[in-house]
């Protein structure tokens, strides 16, 4: 999906065919985007996702019978803007009688009574409802891991990391170590690589943690001290390193500007301003992609130096 130059697709599923994908998490490519280049960039992009979502608008029409219904189905943004569904039996289900697509135009449900729901002032009666509440975007607060997982997390002097956030953005090595928070182990998705495949996001990113804990407890045990009595954390220098590797190349997500508000843009409330942009910027996705953030780590553990970390 990153576009990697002599990668064969030897799965060739709904995923691995959409290459434009990686407009949301990185892709192979040379020198980092320039501003100026930013539209080149994105039409690129469209261009590169048009064959497969004209395909699937065209197979829309052959599915569903009604055109009226066929018409709404069809999604108005590219493939990157909201996570794509994958059904051999989704876009059937719009020829049986009882099912109906009630389009909101945009606008929501306008409010719920004893019997149904209202859109536009018309009434839906309904037996059962089922919600899909509860989302949170990976970005809101920065995507700080507090807000993620309902935690307050406070560090060395009870700094919030929360505050951290605020005040300068993401800010780790690797996405998984923060200064001024020893021995807490982060888990993304800020400042690390990115894949349509979380599990296996997670599972590069234990091997990574594994790796530095390991590593911190062998050091501190041939200066004697005990496993339990170990503090890891990155540095400040190594953090902000990091960052600007990452702020770099940020502009290749660029795409995600012509989306609507969506749970990647925490539905448009993102800051428009300067300082706003650069803190997300700070944020960004190893822009390469999965593999080449995989390979990076890899290469840093097989360094042997544990360069950026402070073992205590």
């Amino acid at each position: 999906m990153a576009g990697e130059p002599g990668v064969e697709d030897t799965i060739r599923d709904g995923w691995t065919q959409a290459k434009a994908y990686k407009a949301l998490i990185g892709g192979a490519h040379d020198a980092p985007l320039a501003m100026e280049d930013v539209p080149a960039h994105i039409g690129a992009l469209l261009a590169l996702d048009a064959p497969r979502t004209d395909a699937i608008r065209r197979h829309i029409d052959d599915v569903v019978e009604d055109k009226t219904t066929a018409a709404a189905l069809k999604a108005l943004y590219p493939t990157w803007c909201k996570r794509p569904t994958f059904s051999d039996n989704y876009l059937a289900t719009f020829n049986r009688p009882n099912v109906h697509l009630v389009d909101t135009d945009g606008r929501g449900v306008e409010k719920a009574t004893a019997t149904g729901l209202v859109v536009a002032g018309k009434e839906y009666p309904i037996d059962v409802l089922v919600l899909s509440t509860g989302f949170r975007s990976p970005v809101a607060g920065l995507g700080e891991p507090g807000m993620a997982s309902n935690m307050t997390i406070r560090g060395r002097d009870g700094r919030l990391l929360a505050d951290k956030w605020e005040a300068q953005g993401p800010s780790t090595l690797h996405g998984v170590l923060t200064n001024g928070f020893p021995n807490l182990f982060l888990s993304g998705p800020m400042q690390t690589g990115a894949s349509a495949n979380f599990s296996h996001v997670q599972n590069v990113l234990a091997e990574h943690c594994g790796y530095i804990l390991g590593e911190a407890v062998r050091r501190a045990a041939e200066r004697g001290l005990a496993a339990d009595r170990v503090l890891v954390e990155a540095t400040v220098e190594a953090e902000e390193t990091w960052a600007g590797r990452l702020m770099q190349r940020a502009a290749w997500f660029a795409g995600a500007g012509i989306c609507a508000p969506n749970i990647n843009n925490n539905e448009g409330s993102l800051g428009a301003d300067p300082a706003s942009h650069m803190k997300m910027a700070r944020g960004a996705p190893f822009a390469l992609g999965m593999n080449a953030y995989s390979r990076e780590i890899g290469s840093w553990r097989e360094e042997g130096t544990m360069k950026g970390v402070d073992v205590l």
